[in-house]
């Protein structure tokens, strides 16, 4: 990181617990997008078809959100604070460390390096295609994307598998470290996830309500003639 700003213990803790909500607020998202759609393919069609155009902005802005902050934490530039420069602060400052507290999970070099080689776009797809998105299309749009011929999303694909996996080993390599460091895990959690449902459900009980009334309407009306 420019001017190397973690300088004491605090301070590397700070950084990696910065780093770890950074992930955690991006997954915050992707698991709302994930709920909006399995919703929408399961008994809240009702629901959600009458406001559709709401719903897939919805949909977008959380799937944008998640993986713009994604981009972030695995952003290349040396500059800034992301897993890159995180890792590399490991490996290159012993003396800034603390001491492990738990002798069940001791500090391993050949670990930290490959959680290096795994966050490198050079060894990693996955990475690679995150990166090129951040750089052509959610930092700034490029001119020579926009111009074309080629699909930006052939040439560097992101599927949800390698969404899921990029959040699944983020989280796994910065746990890593805090429990190495200080002993603590951190929870992915599901920041409420259970308002979607509950705003669903509350939602298609009163579009169902307004139909039952009608039929009622409907059937009072014929029978009186």
């Amino acid at each position: 990181m420019s001017g190397k700003p973690v300088k004491t213990v605090e301070d590397f803790r700070r950084a990696l617990t910065t780093l770890l909500r950074d992930l955690g607020q991006a997954n915050n998202h992707y698991e709302l997008c994930k709920k909006l759609y399995a919703a929408q393919e399961s008994g809240f069609a009702k629901a959600m078809s009458l406001s559709r155009t709401f719903w897939t902005l919805t949909y977008e802005a959380h799937w944008e959100t998640a993986v713009f902050r994604l981009c972030r934490v695995y952003d290349w530039n040396r500059d800034v604070l992301n897993l890159r420069t995180f890792l590399e602060l490991i490996r290159d400052n012993p003396a800034l460390l603390p001491a492990p507290p738990n002798p069940l999970a001791p500090f391993e070099a050949a670990q930290l390096e490959a959680d290096l080689r795994w966050v490198s776009p050079d060894s990693n797809s996955a990475v690679k295609h995150l990166i090129a998105w951040r750089n052509n299309v959610y930092a700034h749009r490029s001119s020579k994307v926009a111009v074309s011929d080629e699909s930006f999303g052939t040439k560097f694909p992101i599927a949800e598998a390698d969404v899921a996996k990029l959040f699944g080993e983020g989280f796994e390599i910065m746990n890593r470290y805090y429990n190495i460091f200080f002993g603590i895990h951190f929870d992915r959690g599901e920041m409420l996830l259970d308002d979607v449902e509950v705003s669903l459900k509350l939602l298609q009980a009163e579009i169902e309500g307004r139909e039952r009334r009608l039929q009622e309407q409907i059937a009072g009306t014929q029978a009186d003639a």
